[in-house]
């Protein structure tokens, strides 16, 4: 375990997030590479051995392009994690992946391959600039190419506060799908007052 410039959980953490039922998790953040393509393998392994669905850091192409579609009474769900950017390049040699934003051509890829194989799709975005409550051109921008390319729903995090809940339009359909461009921090170890506060959003599909 090592903390902050290069965050190494220990495996207790992530039976945390299981015993808690999680369902699927993101792994699309700008630490993800504190311990090379290596931490990322390990990382990957480890939920392997539990089953868990794992988006925003994968194996290789194949393993990104493969949705991770949660079925819950019926209703296909689609889970997508992009990151703005990461502390560490990835070497060009890797055959590891991380979508970042940067790459709109893959992201629209993405979302319309999880549209045409899901009801929903939920893309988590790991952007924004820290402790800062104004949202970036990047942010504005691309959450509603997000929406228009087929996300209906979109979870941001990376601020460490909570910003803002938006209904942004799909002109293609006119459905109004929420984005939350930041939850702020759910569980960390900062102290400052806005650091304390979290976002949650309960979101109903009916089909």
């Amino acid at each position: 375990p090592s903390g902050y410039p290069h965050f190494n959980s220990p495996r207790g953490a992530g039976y945390a997030l299981l015993d808690a039922r999680f369902d699927v998790i993101n792994h699309a953040n700008n630490h993800i590479m504190d311990m090379g393509t290596e931490g990322i393998v390990a990382t990957l392994n480890y939920w392997a051995d539990y089953s868990m669905p794992v988006v925003g850091a994968y194996r290789n192409d194949n393993d990104m392009y493969t949705m991770r579609i949660v079925d819950v009474n019926g209703i296909k769900i689609a889970f997508l994690g992009f990151a703005e950017f990461t502390n560490y390049d990835i070497p060009d040699s890797a055959e590891v992946r991380v979508p970042f934003f940067s790459d709109n051509t893959l992201v629209e890829e993405l979302i319309k391959k999880a549209k045409q194989e899901a009801d929903i799709v939920v893309v988590h975005a790991h952007w924004g600039e820290e402790n800062e409550d104004v949202l970036t051109e990047t942010m504005t921008a691309l959450s509603q190419m997000m929406v228009d390319w087929g996300a209906d729903i979109i979870f941001g995090n990376h601020t460490h506060i909570v910003q803002d809940l938006r209904l942004l339009k799909r002109e293609s359909a006119g459905q109004l799908c929420p984005v939350i461009f930041s939850n702020g921090n759910f569980v960390s170890g900062q102290k400052e007052r806005s650091h304390l506060l979290s976002g949650l959003e309960v979101v109903t599909a009916a089909k």
